[in-house]
């Protein structure tokens, strides 16, 4: 391997070092109401894209105000 691909192969693996590093990481959470979280609402606004909100058996009287893009399911 001469200096010049030597050259780009450092330029490439820093590059992608540094791409990686600046991406925020993403993780998926779990939210359990009412373990976690007193309301199904609060559970829903502490909510992201991808995570998971898990409500244990129960009876809840409230209204849910769902003001981002979810997926949910029953």
């Amino acid at each position: 391997m001469d200096k010049r691909e030597l050259s780009i192969v450092v330029i490439l693996v820093f590059s992608l070092f540094i791409a990686f590093s600046v991406l925020p990481s993403v993780q998926a959470s779990t939210f359990y109401v009412p373990d976690g979280y007193e309301t199904i609402q609060a559970a829903v606004e502490a909510a992201s894209h991808g995570d998971t909100i898990i409500v244990r058996d129960g009876m809840y009287i409230e209204n849910i105000d769902i003001k981002q893009e979810l997926n949910y399911s029953v």
